[in-house]
C-alpha cells in the first residue's frame, strides 16, 4: 500500500513477498511480489488487519482511471454491501470524495485508515469514485489581489497629493 515496489539490500532477503531479480552496485535488487499501486477495498477500515487475515479485501475490483494529480477517478465493481476504498497515499482532509451509484453522484466521507492511508466510504452499488484535492491555498490569490489593489490605491493617492501640491505652489508663485 505504501507504493514500494523495489527493495535494495546488501544481501538477498528471505521474505515471502520479496523476489530477488538481480544485483547492481553490490546490492541485491528485490521486486515486491503482489505490488499494487492503486488501492484496495475493505469492508471496515478500523479492522484492516483482520480483513487482511480473513482475505476480506480485494485488489482486483478497482480499475485505475484518470489521475490528474489533484483529481483521481476510479471505476469500481459494484458491491452488494457498503465498503471502503483505501488508497496508497497519505490521508489529507482536503481530499473531497464523491461516489456514483444508480442514483447518480453524491458526496462521500473520507477518513484515515491505519492512521495514514486515505480512505473513502463506498455505499452499496458504487461503480465509480472521484477524489478532488481542494487545499486552502487555492484561495491565496484573494490576499494577493487585495494587497495589489491597496498598493494601486496608495500609489494613486500619493500621485494625486504630488500633483495637488505642485499645482498649489505653481499657482501661488505667479
Amino acid at each position: 500500500m505504501s507504493g514500494i515496489s523495489v527493495v535494495l539490500a546488501r544481501k538477498p532477503q528471505a521474505h515471502g513477498r520479496l523476489v530477488p531479480v538481480g544485483r547492481a552496485a553490490g546490492l541485491t535488487v528485490h521486486r515486491v511480489e503482489g505490488f499494487r499501486r492503486c488501492c484496495l477495498r475493505v469492508l471496515d477500515p478500523r479492522e484492516l488487519e483482520v480483513a487482511r487475515s480473513r482475505g476480506d479485501w480485494d485488489w482486483t475490483s478497482i480499475q485505475a482511471g484518470a489521475d490528474a494529480g489533484d483529481r483521481l477517478e476510479f471505476a469500481v465493481d459494484p458491491a452488494a454491501r457498503a465498503s471502503w476504498l483505501v488508497l496508497g497515499q497519505a490521508f489529507h482532509r482536503r481530499w473531497e470524495a464523491s461516489v456514483h451509484t444508480g442514483a447518480g453522484w453524491r458526496d462521500a466521507a473520507t477518513q484515515p485508515v491505519d492512521g495514514f492511508f486515505q480512505g473513502v466510504a463506498l455505499p452499496a452499488g458504487t461503480d465509480a469514485v472521484r477524489l478532488q484535492f481542494r487545499p486552502f491555498v487555492r484561495h491565496a490569490w484573494i490576499g494577493h489581489a487585495f494587497f495589489l489593489a491597496l498598493a494601486v490605491v496608495l500609489a494613486g493617492l500619493q500621485l494625486w497629493r504630488r500633483r495637488a501640491g505642485a499645482g498649489g505652489r505653481d499657482g501661488s508663485a505667479r
